[in-house]
């Protein structure tokens, strides 16, 4: 009985905890997607870019203690609705893409530009 109740207790805590270059890496990809002249699409309907940027931090805010990286919070969070399981998609000059391409893109730009730096 109390081997069982350890493993509920091991399988119920959060695995990772994100560390500070990844929030850093998340936050600057939470400020492309704000700062972006995209719409985002989620669920069917256009979202422009603060919105877009409002909602993926909530999610952020409520998954970050069950994220390692900023690889995860694209895959995992940012890549499409929890709810519809339909995949976000960025809009840019008339031309779309699935919003986990647009964002993991970005996140190797921004560890290029980074390397070193740590």
């Amino acid at each position: 009985m109390q081997i069982k109740l350890f493993a509920l207790l091991c399988l119920s805590s959060p695995a990772f905890a994100i560390t500070p270059q990844a929030d850093a890496e998340v936050k600057h990809l939470l400020s492309y997607v704000g700062h972006s002249t995209c719409e985002f699409l989620r669920n069917g309907e256009a979202y422009a870019a603060n919105d877009a940027k409002s909602h993926l931090e909530m999610k952020y805010q409520k998954t970050k203690d069950r994220l390692g990286s900023a690889d995860d919070f694209v895959n995992k969070v940012a890549n499409g609705s929890s709810m519809t399981g339909r995949p976000y998609e960025i809009r840019c000059q008339g031309s779309k893409q699935l919003a986990a391409a647009w964002l993991n893109a970005e996140l190797i730009k921004f560890r290029q530009k980074n390397e070193g730096k740590h």
